[in-house]
């Protein structure tokens, strides 16, 4: 195979076996080169490129052009860079990772301070990663056994409360659910909260009743006779959303209610009503049902 060989000298100036270096070298080359004193070179494509093979055929290259000093200067600029690019590559590869032992070591500390259970610390990253916060949170308690019909009671009760004052309807109701409705919206607000969201202006923007399943069984009468029971179930879902809070909310009141006194004149008859109800006015009942 001595000789000129265009086509295949194109070919292994663009293969992608070769490295960058040895390709501008290849391109800058006026006369073609023995394809066989370059073989041994390339033709190995899975074999690691060894610092070995490399000085062999820059050698080769020299030799069939030995005329060509600038380009032989190219070359050892060329390695230069590439060389300064791995090294800046690994710097920054180095100093990331020594961040990330930084944040987990400090997450650490924390935690064994405030005496807290180990935590995945890898989704606790990027959970602070996280920048954008989300417009709404959804959950939902598990089916339990009861009526959708009494569950929705409670869901006219609560809905378009906020998350504050609907904890403590549920708080003073005598329905048997509320104690489960109640603990599930706190865990749910604390999730909300650990998302980002700001507690203070939490409110529920839907509150909705589901259909569990519908479990028949064989109700025994007198003279021979059954009839058919259904045990229900239900849930509850919940969607969260930021606010505004009680305070804004009573200013605004207090800002209309002012301004239609105002527009009456002197003998206004408006009264401004600010509808707080002293904890001690509120009693539990002993009993659920």
């Amino acid at each position: 195979m001595q000789g000129s060989l265009p086509f295949l000298f194109r070919r292994l100036a663009v293969s992608p076996t070769v490295s960058p270096v040895y390709r501008t070298a290849l391109s800058l080359s006026r006369r073609p080169i023995s394809v066989t004193r370059l073989a041994p070179a390339f033709w190995n494509p899975s074999a690691p490129s060894s610092p070995s093979t490399s000085s062999s055929v820059k050698s080769v290259f020299q030799e069939e052009n030995p005329a060509s000093t600038s380009s032989s200067g190219l070359l050892d600029s060329l390695e230069q860079e590439l060389g300064q690019e791995q090294d800046a590559e690994k710097i920054l590869q180095n100093k990331r990772s020594v961040e990330l032992e930084q944040k987990e070591s400090q997450a650490r500390a924390v935690g064994q301070s405030m005496g807290a259970k180990p935590v995945n610390w890898k989704k606790q990253l990027k959970r602070e990663q996280r920048t954008e916060v989300p417009k709404t949170f959804s959950f939902s308690t598990a089916a339990f056994k009861i009526s959708p019909r009494k569950l929705g009671l409670l869901a006219r009760l609560i809905r378009k409360l906020p998350v504050d004052s609907a904890i403590l309807q549920l708080q003073y109701s005598e329905k048997k659910a509320a104690l489960r409705l109640k603990s599930t919206l706190i865990r749910g607000k604390h999730h909300a909260t650990a998302l980002g969201m700001n507690p203070g202006k939490l409110k529920l923007q839907a509150v909705s009743v589901g259909k569990g399943k519908y479990l028949k069984r064989i109700m025994i009468m007198g003279r021979g006779r059954f009839g058919v029971m259904h045990h229900k179930s239900a849930r509850m879902y919940f969607t969260l959303t930021e606010g505004q809070t009680v305070a804004e909310r009573q200013e605004v009141y207090h800002a209309k209610a002012l301004e239609k006194i105002r527009k009456q004149g002197p003998h206004a008859k408006t009264k401004i009503h600010t509808r707080k109800v002293p904890m001690e006015w509120v009693k539990q009942s002993h009993w659920r049902w």
